[in-house]
């Protein structure tokens, strides 16, 4: 069974996120929008930690800083 390692994604662009998780062959699961001292746009937290070995198509959340309301 192929494995795949989760790549770092905190501190990039949304975009750049999920095109980096489309690259590794793995899937989005949520992109959970939330306040936080994070640049506006940019992803602080994902659901699995960096070089994770995981199943390609495994969904990976990714938790991206919003503006404080």
């Amino acid at each position: 069974q192929k494995t795949v390692r989760v790549p770092q994604l905190c501190g990039l662009s949304r975009a750049d996120a999920l095109i980096r998780l489309w690259l590794c062959q793995l899937n989005v699961g949520e992109v959970v929008e939330v306040p936080s001292n994070a640049s506006l746009g940019t992803v602080f937290q994902q659901s699995h930690a960096e070089g994770t070995v995981v199943l390609p198509g495994t969904k990976i959340t990714i938790y991206v800083s919003k503006e404080n309301e």
